[in-house]
C-alpha cells in the first residue's frame, strides 16, 4: 500500500476506532479498552473481505461497543 494510502487509511480507522486524538501516543500507555480498539483498527487496516474475531468488543465501555456495532468501517 503506498504510503499516502497507508496514512490516509491509518487516519480513517483511527477515527473509526475513536482513537485520532491519540495518534501520536504510544500503545503502551493506552488502558485495556484503547488497545482492544486498536487492535480492531489494525485487523481492519488491509480491508479483509473476511473477518474473524473472537469477542471483538469484550473489554469495551458501553459507548464504545455501540459505536464498533453500529458504524461500517
Amino acid at each position: 500500500m503506498p504510503q499516502k494510502q497507508r496514512r490516509q487509511r491509518i487516519d480513517e480507522l483511527l477515527a473509526y476506532v475513536e482513537l485520532a486524538d491519540r495518534a501520536q501516543d504510544l500503545a503502551g500507555r493506552f488502558s485495556g479498552g484503547m488497545k482492544r480498539r486498536l487492535m480492531i483498527a489494525r485487523a481492519m487496516m488491509q480491508r479483509p473481505g473476511v473477518l474473524f474475531l473472537d469477542g471483538p468488543t469484550a473489554g469495551l465501555d458501553p459507548q464504545a461497543r455501540r459505536n464498533i456495532w453500529d458504524s461500517h468501517g
